[in-house]
């Protein structure tokens, strides 16, 4: 029932995202975790957040079908989005959604500074 109720609303998200002028995923990602964030604090309080990795890895972790090398590679991007905002959430969504953004291309272009 909870899984139902968090995969509809991630799904929701998905169709509003497309329908969107947004370019920017990340944001718009956060946006939605911002939108419900009673729902998603209850969960947190109620010791459930091992339910949004869940919901995460639903939508863009590794397929059956999948090869390895890709399977691998959205099981790792699911669980990194998740460290994100399981550490956003916990820290009670203080920043607003392009902050979350603008906090991820920074560690991007960090990473990319360092190679």
């Amino acid at each position: 029932m909870l899984k139902q109720y968090l995969l509809r609303l991630i799904k929701e998200w998905g169709t509003e995202y497309e329908n969107s002028e947004s370019p920017n995923i990340v944001a718009s990602l956060f946006g939605h975790y911002k939108k419900h964030k009673d729902s998603y604090l209850m969960l947190y309080r109620s010791g459930l957040s091992y339910l949004v990795l869940d919901n995460i890895k639903a939508v863009c972790g590794p397929k059956p079908d999948q090869e390895d090398l890709p399977a691998y590679f959205s099981d790792w991007f699911a669980g990194a989005l998740f460290g994100w905002i399981d550490e956003w959430i916990t820290r009670g969504m203080k920043q607003e959604p392009e902050e979350m953004a603008r906090l991820l291309e920074e560690v991007d272009r960090r990473s990319k500074a360092m190679s």
